[in-house]
């Protein structure tokens, strides 16, 4: 029934239009694709590609179009049977004819490539893999100036996912280090000092040289002299980024899928244990959430405090229910791991 459909509307577009639809395939599934990139793979300017992806619209090939934001976005059925249609070599063809044109904005000094491609910046990783340029995707996730520009753009987890498609001896070295200094990694840092700090805490990595790194660092930066006095300790997996204020709770799926914490501010976070990323965020204005409770068999989480409860899915990131006032004061019956919040007074009717 898909491939009907996709083909039926593959006819209907004409030759030119449906290989470029087809080129739809190479890029990251679930993701936005801006109109700028597709304007690299398919050599047309600005007024011709969005024509075309406006064609794709018109006959409902794509998931989303956004013409405010100039991004395309793929259903993932049609994706996948794009990438079943299309050989593997022309897959490798258009891949490498993204890099290539790519490759031209920043001479391939890929940590250069302007904010505008910040597709690109994202998926680099993905799309060398996808035209088999391993050497180059090797060479480039262990470059220092490629760390600090992907930790600025998509933090320690992003980063951890590019080392993760390299072969390099020196890329599993650097994604333990990753992991055991997220937390000073982490996008909260200043742009100024990041790449300081980057380097400090990866000198000590087997196999890579940061001599180069610090003399490319703009003046004035920091920089030690003498071997750091709180490395990571051995046993530490990982750390966790995403709280500026010390975190007062911690509480886990029963299946360990995800982790969540709120901090001394109220604010709740639910990460990846596996990947470390930081999947969802929740901020309650003035309501101060001080409790967390895992409920229903693990599939909710309970957030409470200052009289109210949140009911969310750590999943989906979603609110559920909200129950009670900020100004009624709870008393807590914890039975069996299922909080029962209970008013000291009548609170306000709970809503979805």
């Amino acid at each position: 029934m898909v491939g009907e459909t996709v083909e039926a509307g593959l006819g209907l577009l004409g030759n030119f239009a449906a290989e470029r639809f087809a080129q739809l395939a190479v890029f990251v599934e679930d993701t936005e694709i801006p109109t700028a990139v597709l304007e690299l793979v398919w050599g047309l300017d600005a007024r011709e590609t969005r024509r075309v992806v406006e064609s794709f619209a018109d006959l409902s090939l794509v998931q989303e179009y956004r013409a405010d934001r100039n991004t395309v976005r793929l259903h993932n059925i049609i994706r996948a049977y794009l990438r079943h249609r299309v050989p593997s070599t022309r897959l490798m063809e258009w891949h490498g004819r993204l890099l290539d044109a790519a490759a031209e904005l920043c001479a391939s000094r890929w940590w250069q490539l302007p904010e505008r491609y910040d597709y690109l910046l994202a998926h680099l990783a993905e799309h060398l893999a996808g035209a088999s340029r391993h050497s180059e995707l090797d060479a480039t996730v262990i470059d220092p100036r490629w760390l600090e520009r992907r930790l600025d753009q998509g933090g320690p987890a992003a980063l951890e996912a590019d080392l993760a498609r390299s072969r390099s001896p020196v890329a599993d070295a650097l994604i333990r280090a990753i992991r055991q200094n997220a937390h000073l990694l982490a996008p909260l840092i200043s742009a100024q000092t990041l790449g300081g700090v980057l380097a400090a805490r990866l000198a000590v990595v087997p196999g890579f040289q940061t001599a180069g790194y610090v003399a490319y660092l703009p003046r004035p930066h920091l920089t030690e002299r003498w071997p750091l006095p709180n490395l990571p300790h051995p046993a530490l997996l990982r750390s966790l980024a995403g709280h500026k204020f010390g975190v007062n709770q911690l509480v886990a799926a029963l299946d360990d899928s995800w982790l969540a914490a709120v901090d001394g501010n109220g604010r709740v976070s639910i990460w990846d244990p596996v990947t470390g990323a930081c999947q969802h965020q929740f901020d309650f204005g003035d309501d101060s959430i001080d409790r967390l409770t895992v409920i229903d068999h693990g599939r909710r989480l309970a957030a409470s405090g200052s009289g109210s409860v949140r009911i969310l899915d750590p999943v989906d990131g979603r609110l559920l229910h909200a129950f009670g006032h900020p100004a009624a004061p709870f008393e807590r019956a914890w039975t069996m791991g299922l909080s029962a919040a209970v008013p000291t007074r009548r609170a306000g009717a709970g809503h979805r």
